[in-house]
């Protein structure tokens, strides 16, 4: 029975906003995008000579004398139109030479005429109106026929509908379209016109073309023509579907057009569409109450796209036009009134599981509270809602201090800056949100007191009908960071004691593979290349070094014999000449200690001093040639050794084993490209020293530079969340320069930046023109900064400020000498003007002969 009253209801509230016209404006909406989607052509028989902007401008005055279209007519006549429409009022006397020009016109024309009669309200004073019909002159009448040119809009202002024939209470009169589609008198049903037929389609003849003769006759034989004004400064225009407006004459032609295309749309009648809510009401309501609410939706859906895609098909194939809206709305109507029988149903059972919830959240409650972990609890803008007991304890808050205390006070966050503080929104994006998605991560507590407490924490976002919510899980870590720091220290200075040692160190587990080795160790088996990685056998790394040496057989027994303590007491020669005594000691757990010393200096004391002076005087030119050597010797095996531990790190040959050889073999490709280029950066200083070095010169824009070499700091530069700016200027001129060696000193000073400014620093990038022309790029940052000792200690070659062998930064102290070197080579200076703790400011001046083309930069 319920399902019956809630099915009447249906039907009474669709019905009635059926009748009143509730869904005409969604109707209409539907009608205009099916015209929209599925254009049409014309027939082509109908032409159309169009009063237009042209012909108003060329024959200049207007109204026009009325035996200009006499002439038209005759025009018309003579290319062998069918018939001829005048879209035009001749309702009023003109100069009667003229009308009678006209008239001689229409009398002589062997082709069928028709003139337009208006029905139009117009002012008869005191603020009434009335009805008043215009018709032609009766000088006119007699020899054209008469058809009615009125259009009516509808509720929507949009002209919509038009009949063949229109019936003016005391007589009927055919309109313009149904003339043109030579349609019955019988014929006075109206009909919605297809707006889908496009205007564009229609031909058309400009009537000044047309005056004087300036068109092709074919165009016009056998067509029904209309002469209509198209040009807006008439005010002959009507509001369409889908068009915005329309000329009134183009509405009577696509109207015409409907009827000739068999296009005479009509729309659903009231009965019928009663009659189908009335059915979809009845078996809606018992249907979705049978399914889920989301199976609901999805029949909606479904049904709603079922009904548009009939209301196309019925218009494409039938011309017809489906009044689909108030079938839609009475299955949402159904829906709902299926909803509503439910709600008492889910309320009790909603009732059963709140008090099952509310059981559940005391006893998670509980949970919380005695976790070892803290939790805490904020809102989308990270404003702690709980604090739980382990929380207190971590931070020393109590719950009642905590609690509306906004998360960042207890908890520094990730990024340069505060991140709730850009969190003012809580949406899916907000910074907390993001954080959400990432693993735990390890911060700064800040506890009551300002106390500093190392902790884990991981972020979860729980949506809720207010946005969102986040639960954070927080654990105190400082024994663990303490721990930490502890053995990083303790390994930290054995590494120190090993590299410090004066010779060679490596240190061999019981199985005789290696644990580690000291740069001296490795230089003295360099050519082992990737066979000495720790956890290699000693003696794969001896024999790959004699291997990659090619030492006879004898020499190689011999070399393993000395590294292994086999030939213990005996010396031994590198092939590079260098002699070198070792020693062998046993640890308490198996392993071996290998120490060598180089004892070249003693083996050769003599020579060397007999050989002193020779080799002061070629001291420069054996200084070239060791270079140079030394650069194919080093660079050939780093070459080497970055290749192999690319296909290593690549895996290109199957798994290395223990996930710890991934990491060497990443240490091993970065030691190597930073061996590479400290061997490159000093044989670079030793040409532009000895003046070999040569400008391969050639004309850059300077802007791409610039960015290669900011793009190799970009790693670094978001690794220490610096902020970097860069001001080019509106425009760069072309450099005639050196560009790799521009590129290097570049780099070199940008780098220089990046190293020594610390996390969050700024570092500003500008290009300007100096006061006599120079070109100007200065790079400044807001790092460590140096006094005036240390500005002229930065200037030497392999010189730091912070010398010591535990110091901060890394470097060999070639990177501002080198910059100086190759900036004076292209005839420019480097300047430096730096202060401690504020930071440094380089300047590279390039001349303005480097300058090729001018450009207005800022001025220096």
């Amino acid at each position: 029975m319920a399902r019956l009253v809630f099915s009447l209801v249906v039907i009474a509230i669709a019905g009635a906003a059926h009748l009143v016209g509730l869904f005409n404006p969604l109707t209409y909406r539907l009608i205009d995008e099916q015209f929209r989607m599925l254009p049409r052509p014309a027939t082509g028989t109908i032409l159309v000579v169009e009063i237009d902007p042209v012909s108003l401008r060329n024959i200049g005055v207007w109204p026009w004398p009325r035996s200009l279209h006499g002439r038209v007519l005759d025009q018309l006549a003579a290319a062998g139109a069918g018939q001829v429409v005048l879209d035009i009022d001749f309702a009023a006397t003109s100069d009667p030479a003229e009308d009678m020009a006209l008239a001689e016109a229409l009398a002589r024309s062997s082709v069928p005429i028709t003139m337009p009669v208006f029905r139009q309200y117009s002012d008869i004073g005191n603020g009434a109106a009335a009805v008043v019909e215009s018709a032609p002159l009766p000088l006119f009448r007699q020899f054209v026929a008469l058809a009615s040119a009125n259009v009516s809009p509808e509720s929507d202002g949009l002209v919509r509908r038009l009949a063949a024939n229109q019936d003016w209470g005391d007589r009927q009169w055919p309109t313009l379209a149904g003339v043109l589609a030579e349609v019955p008198d019988d014929d006075t049903g109206s009909f919605y016109i297809d707006f889908g037929i496009a205007p564009d389609s229609v031909e058309r003849l400009s009537y000044f073309d047309v005056l004087v003769g300036n068109f092709d006759p074919s165009l016009v034989a056998g067509r029904r023509v209309i002469v209509a004004a198209t040009a807006l400064e008439l005010g002959d225009v009507a509001a369409v579907p889908g068009l915005s407006s329309l000329p009134g004459g183009y509405v009577q032609v696509l109207a015409a057009e409907s009827l000739l295309q068999g296009r005479t749309l009509s729309l659903t009648p009231p009965w019928i569409v009663l009659l189908i809510i009335a059915g979809i009401a009845l078996a809606a309501v018992r249907v979705f109450d049978r399914l889920s609410w989301p199976m609901g939706l999805a029949i909606i859906l479904g049904t709603t796209v079922a009904l548009l895609l009939s209301s196309i098909a019925a218009y494409t194939l039938m011309g017809h036009l489906l009044d689909v809206m108030p079938w839609a709305a009475a299955i949402v109507l159904a829906y709902v009134a299926a909803l509503t029988l439910r709600i008492d149903e889910l309320a009790v059972g909603l009732l059963v599981q709140t008090i099952d919830l509310r059981r559940k959240n005391a006893f998670m409650s509980r949970v919380a509270e005695h976790a070892f972990d803290g939790l805490v609890t904020t809102d989308a803008q990270g404003r702690i809602v709980t604090f739980s007991r382990s929380a207190q304890r971590i931070f020393g808050y109590a719950a009642a201090e905590a609690e509306g205390m906004r998360l960042d006070r207890i908890c520094r966050l990730p990024g340069p800056e505060s991140t709730l503080t850009r969190a003012t929104t809580p949406s899916d994006a907000s910074p907390l949100a993001v954080m959400a998605d990432r693993a735990p991560f390890e911060t700064v507590g800040h506890g009551a007191g300002g106390v500093s407490i190392p902790i884990d924490v991981a972020v979860t976002a729980l949506p809720d009908d207010d946005g969102a919510s986040f639960i954070f899980v927080i654990r105190d870590i400082s024994k663990r960071k303490a721990a930490e720091a502890r053995e990083a220290q303790a390994r930290t200075r054995l590494v120190d004691a090993v590299e410090c040692s004066p010779g060679g160190f490596a240190l061999f587990d019981a199985e005789n593979r290696l644990v580690l080795g000291n740069a001296q160790y490795r230089d003295f088996l360099s050519a082992a290349g990737d066979a000495m990685v720790p956890g290699a056998d000693l003696r794969n790394i001896v024999l790959a070094h004699a291997a990659a040496e090619g030492l006879s057989a004898d020499r190689s027994q011999q070399s393993l014999k000395f590294w292994t303590g086999d030939g213990e007491g005996e010396d031994l020669q590198l092939p590079d000449g260098r002699w070198l005594s070792a020693g062998h000691r046993k640890t308490t757990d198996g392993g071996t200690v290998v120490v060598a010393t180089d004892i070249t200096v003693a083996r050769e004391r003599e020579r060397e001093i007999s050989q002193a002076r020779q080799a002061a005087e070629h001291a420069s030119a054996a200084k070239s040639e060791f270079l140079a050597m030394i650069s194919h010797e080093l660079r050939t095996p780093l070459n080497a050794v970055i290749g192999f531990s690319e296909m290593m790190a690549q895996k290109v040959f199957g798994d290395l084993g223990s996930p710890h050889y991934e990491e060497y073999v990443d240490d091993i490709k970065t030691s190597g490209e930073h061996l590479l280029s400290l061997i490159n950066s000093i044989i670079d200083l030793n040409k532009i020293d000895s003046g070999s070095m040569e400008l391969n010169e050639q004309e850059f824009a300077f802007e791409p530079i610039l960015k290669k070499c900011l793009v190799l700091q970009k790693p670094v530069i978001e690794r220490k969340s610096l902020q970097l700016s860069v001001d080019l200027g509106p425009d760069q001129p072309l450099l005639m320069v050196d560009q790799a060696l521009l590129s290097k000193a570049i780099s070199n000073v940008v780098s220089n930046a990046v190293k020594f400014t610390p996390e969050s620093g700024r570092i500003t990038v500008a290009v300007a023109r100096g006061g006599d022309g120079e070109f100007d790029l200065q790079v400044s940052d807001t790092g460590i900064g140096m006094d005036a000792a240390g500005l002229s200690k930065a200037m030497e070659p392999f010189q730091q400020i912070d010398s010591a062998l535990s110091r901060e930064y890394e470097g060999i102290g070639l990177g501002l000498p080198l910059a100086k070197a190759a900036v004076e080579l292209h005839g420019g200076t480097l300047l430096l003007d730096s202060e401690p703790g504020i930071g440094t400011t380089v300047t590279i001046r390039l001349p303005g002969s480097r300058l090729l083309a001018s450009a207005p930069m800022a001025a220096a």
